[in-house]
This record gives C-alpha cells, structure tokens and sequence, in this order.
C-alpha cells in the first residue's frame, strides 16, 4: 500500500498494530556515544566509543516484531521451517563483534533483492527500513520493487541538540497522525517514529528550522552520528551504512504538522519491519462483524430496493481499470484525518509516470461510480472513489485511496478487490504500514522475514479479473430487485 502501495500510499494511526519490542539492529553499532559540544564543534566523521555512557545502550539483544498469526502462516505453509533470518537474528549472529568496532555481518542473502541492485529486504536502516536509494526511483523500477514488497517513501529525520529532546520527538512522531484524538486515545503507529542527528551546537529545533538550517542539516549528515530509539533508549546506527543510505540528494525539508515540527525526509527504497499485510481471508463476514456489516451496507448500495413499489433510478457500480487518472487526481485532492491536501504524495508527476506504466499493463485500478438511470433508459455515471496500485508478478499493490467524504466508498473497492483477487487464488495484498482506516479492514503487521516468505511465495502467475464490473454477492432475489424507470428497465451485467 508511502509513500505505496503508501499506499500513501493516505493515513492514520495503527489500529490494532502488533507492538514492537527492542530488537537489535544488525546496522546497529555495539557501543555508542552522544556527541559532546567540542565533536559537533570538531564535525569529525562519528567514531565508535568503546566506552558508551550508561544512558545510551548497546544494541541490546530482545525478541523480534510479534509472532505473525495463525492465518499469516498458512499463506507461507511449510515455508516456515526454512526462515530467512529476521533483523534480531542476524544481530545476535554478529554479537562476537568487539566493543567498539561496527559489526561487519549486516548483509542478509536476497537473491530477487540482489538481482534488481537492491539491497537485502531485512538490512533496512530506521524504523522504516530504509535501503537507499538504488536502483534509481523510475516508474519501471516502481514496478519491480513493488513485485518485491518494496517502495519508494521517506525516513524522518530531526535534528535536536540532546538525547533529552530527541526521546521526547519520538514519543510525539510515534503517534503524530492521531493529533486528532485525544491523547490517551492515541496508538503507538512504530512506522511514524524517526530518526536523529544529535547535536549540542543547536539551539533551535523543530518548526524553529529554516531553509539554511535544512541545507546544515543535508551538510552534516556523512559525518554527524544517526540515531534511532529502540526500547525507550537511542542506539546509534553505523556511520559507514548511513553514509551510503541516507543520500544527501535525495533529502527534502518539510513542516506538515506544527505539532510535529519541521524535520528532513530522506527519501529511498523501504522495506518496513514489521510489515503491514491485508490477508484476505480475514476479510470474512463469517467471523468478522466489521465485515458483515459492510458487505450488507454494500448489498443495500448496489442493489437498492424499490421504495413504494416504485424501482430505485441510483446504484453503486464498480469497475476495473477504467479511470486510473480519475481515480489519482481524487487521491492526490483527497483531505485526509491530520493532514492537509499539500501533504499528499500524489502528484502530478507520480501520475505521469503511471500512465506510462499503464500502457505497459502495470497498474491497476479499481473505480467506484454512481450510476444514474435516465427516462430514456440509458445511464449515466460519475466517479466518486476507489483505489490505485500496480500489479506485476501476481502481487497488487495498493498505493492510495480516493473516497470523497465518504470512507465506505473506498472499502467497497477493497471488497471487490478482495473478490477478485481470491478468486485468482491470492490470498493477501501488501498494506506496508497499518493506519487506522487500514486497521478497519484488517490490515496487519507480521515481521519482516514472514513478509517476504508471503511475498515470494506467492503464485506468479495469477490472472485475476479485472474486465468484468463487479458488484458483491447477493441472493437471487436481492440481484433482481429492477433498476431504472418503468417501461425502461437498466441490465445487469455486473459479475459479483
């Protein structure tokens, strides 16, 4: 599904996200030191302290992401038993490292990552897993990262002058996008957490920061110790793979949130851990309430009953693939919960370069339209939602979602989504991130090293269909409620 699938890809806090405790990080120096006032004076490359102060840790060794569910693995099947090793465990591989000196084992072998210049999945920098920026961010390679699970987004970064304030960041940046909710309403979303440069010589942070600062800022990054916080504690990350992810070119200033501050986004490929998925037999009105309520709303919407024996002249249709444009013009005008429309990673050149990949059958979308009978017996129609992804290799990936001021509109895609996707014999969709609204429809996060077994496994070869409308199952004789005016009855060809 950021920005994706982003899926933007558009979004909100973690629904019911699996709490991440502190693993250590195989990019993760054993021992790391805050900068004293005379090093940020000095601006020296960061060197490795083999004697930390107490307050900031080692890369201390914890339990990984929570265990994926029951219905997680039975997509991966037996795969379980032949496990790529997850970030925690490529750590504790390294741990006969010597105090003081980086751990060189930070390489994890990914042959269908290696094959496209991109680095392994699982050796991600930041709590968005950040790998750089190569391959170079072109809509072909948009394509085939997305047939990875991988995407092009960006990692936060601040700039704070002590350990103090970056801490009291993170807690803030964990549960920015609920700014909205009250505080103790507020969930952890890990995905939203930061990195930071520490460095005593400022003094002044956040929205303080003006354009010069940011240019200091894409200045000092190949030399100023990076940092992230893991388990209420920072842990400094190795200076020679922050040198090498975190391209100074590609670092943009931004204030979206003023309760936020301003920060750097450094943008490049990611591969989160843990990872946000939709498995699509959660999406079962059988066992989930949400579910049932949403497939009845959509019968009520898709086959309107007569209203005094008189037929309805307003349905709901959804199609395939028929208004990509429309679809990402909604999106990138779409007003989202916590953030404005200038805040929208849809733009007018990421749609440019999707209509380039849709004329080489990589994108997909999925329309949601209002149809209107007329007198005559014809129709009319106007869009008023849906979702935009890519397909490639038998994966969809959601990038974002239109819905106008109505959020159901959206879901009603994601269940003809589903549909179709089932029936092709897929059984999940990447979501990246878990946000509240992808929460509501079951969205999950499994850790890293499950994402990719789902991911790989999946069946390359799939067709699901997308030329035929769709509208949800029904019985017999809800389906044949008539539609349109008397003497001029409008045909069904929607396929459920």
């Amino acid at each position: 599904m950021r920005n994706a699938l982003f899926l933007a890809l558009c979004l909100a806090a973690v629904g019911h996200a699996a709490e991440r405790t502190a693993a250590p990080h195989p990019l993760s120096l054993p021992q790391s030191t805050i900068p004293s006032a005379a090093d940020a004076a000095a601006a020296q490359p960061a060197a490795v302290s083999a004697e930390a102060p107490a307050s900031v840790p080692a890369a201390a060794a914890a339990p990984s992401a929570a265990a994926p569910s029951a219905a997680a693995s039975a997509v991966s099947g037996s795969a379980a038993a032949a496990a790529e090793p997850t970030r925690s465990q490529d750590a504790q591989a390294s741990g006969a490292a010597g105090e003081g000196e980086a751990s060189s084992n930070t390489k994890l072998f990914d042959g269908g990552a290696e094959a496209v210049g991109l680095p392994p999945r699982l050796s991600g920098i930041g709590p968005r897993g950040h790998l750089g920026v190569s391959p170079a961010h072109t809509p072909e390679n948009e394509a085939k990262m997305g047939d990875l699970g991988a995407i092009w987004w960006y990692t936060k970064i601040f700039h704070v002058p002590s350990e103090e304030a970056a801490l009291a960041q993170d807690k803030l940046s964990e549960v920015i996008l609920d700014i909205t909710k009250p505080e103790d309403k507020r969930q952890a979303n890990v995905h939203m957490r930061s990195l930071y440069i520490i460095d005593p010589s400022v003094t002044i942070q956040g929205a303080g920061h003006d354009k010069e600062d940011f240019a200091k800022i894409a200045a000092a990054m190949p030399d100023k110790p990076v940092y992230e916080v893991r388990d209420g504690k920072l842990v400094r990350l190795d200076p020679a793979v922050v040198k090498e992810r975190l391209s100074p070119e590609h670092l943009a200033p931004v204030v979206q949130f003023a309760e936020e501050g301003a920060h750097v986004r450094a943008f490049g490929w990611h591969f989160t851990d843990p990872y946000g998925i939709f498995l699509l037999d959660d999406m079962n009105p059988a066992t989930s309430r949400t579910f049932k309520k949403l497939e009845a709303d959509a019968r009520a919407r898709f086959y309107p009953a007569p209203k005094n024996g008189v037929p309805a002249t307003e349905r709901l249709v959804v199609s395939f693939n028929k208004d990509l444009r429309g679809v990402m013009e909604g999106a990138k005008d779409q007003e989202r919960k916590g953030q404005s429309k200038a805040a929208s990673r849809v733009n007018d050149a990421m749609i440019a370069g999707f209509m380039k990949m849709e004329a080489e059958g990589k994108t997909m979308s999925v329309e949601v339209w209002k149809e209107t009978a007329q007198p005559d017996g014809t129709t009319k129609r106007a869009l008023i939602g849906g979702v935009f992804g890519s397909k490639m290799g038998g994966m969809v990936t959601i990038n974002s979602i239109y819905y106008g001021d109505e959020p159901d509109i959206a879901r009603f895609a994601f269940l003809a989504l589903r549909d179709r996707l089932k029936a092709a014999g897929i059984n999940f969709m990447p979501a990246v991130m878990v946000s509240s609204w992808s929460a509501t429809m079951k969205g999950k996060l499994i850790t890293g090293a499950e994402a990719v077994r789902v991911i790989d496994q999946r069946p390359k070869d799939a067709k699901p269909d997308f030329t035929t409308e769709w509208a949800p199952q029904a019985a017999p004789e809800i389906r044949a409620r008539p539609f349109g005016y008397p003497g001029h009855p409008v045909m069904d060809n929607r396929k459920a």
